[in-house]
């Protein structure tokens, strides 16, 4: 049973498939070595995902974002919030994780930039479906 998966987990070229995978092993606990076939898993759906969407880049401006995010996104604000907790100041230049493809539909990460002058925006780059909501409203609010 652990080569037919293994050998399903290298086939598969879907991200869907693959998570149907994941979730068939999560109830087998007769199979030995579960936690190994798991992140085989994962990292195939990295690469599918990799290859199957491009990165796009958005640039929202950093004051008032939280708010802004707060009313128009709740699915991102509760990554965020998930993230930060209840204080919401990222450090400039660090490369924030909100999203990975081996959870969920895409990835997404966030870095806070100078502008100079004092003003700070945040760079996100997304790479996964373009109907997703948190797609939209960063579409929406780039200021490229």
């Amino acid at each position: 049973e652990i080569i037919g998966f293994n050998e399903k987990i290298e086939s598969t070229q879907n991200l869907e498939e693959l998570s149907k995978l994941k979730q068939e092993l999560s109830d087998r606990y007769d199979i030995p070595n579960r936690q190994y076939l798991a992140d085989l898993i994962e990292k195939e759906r990295r690469k599918v995902g990799s290859q199957s969407f491009e990165e796009i880049k958005f640039k929202i401006a950093f004051q008032n974002f939280i708010e802004l995010v707060s009313k128009e996104s709740s699915d991102l604000y509760k990554l965020i919030k998930s993230r930060f907790n209840s204080d919401f100041n990222p450090s400039i230049r660090r490369i924030e994780m909100l999203s990975d493809i081996s959870e969920s539909e895409f990835n997404l990460t966030m870095e806070k930039v100078s502008e100079g002058n004092g003003i700070f925006s945040l760079r996100f780059v997304y790479r996964g479906s373009l109907d997703n909501p948190i797609y939209n409203f960063l579409k929406i609010n780039n200021v490229r």
